[in-house]
């Protein structure tokens, strides 16, 4: 991203975290920017690329925890999230 002369497109949305692996985002070889903050009651696991567990997902902390990238090697492929009861609201940021 260094050196860009225009700027990043944002666009924000509000994910539903299941008890069973949820896709947050789609797999986006534009993407340059993700911004993940749990609004939920209970932690969020994130996985990158692979079915989101409890055991194998970092964790994003309950109650305003958050995790941004922003790295020139992006992930580029398919993000999932899961939580342990479901119904947690994670709000996500993803910039092209």
């Amino acid at each position: 991203m260094a050196g860009r002369s225009e700027l990043i497109q944002l666009v924000g949305t509000s994910v539903t975290v299941a008890n069973t692996s949820t896709q947050i985002l789609a797999a986006d070889p534009r993407r340059e920017y993700m911004l993940f903050v749990n609004n939920g009651s209970e932690d969020i696991f994130i996985s990158f690329g692979e079915t989101a567990t409890l055991a194998n997902s970092l964790v994003v902390k309950a109650v305003g925890g958050s995790l941004q990238i922003n790295d020139p090697q992006m992930f580029l492929g398919v993000v999932n999230a899961i939580s342990v009861s479901g119904g947690q609201d994670l709000r996500v940021l993803d910039g092209k």
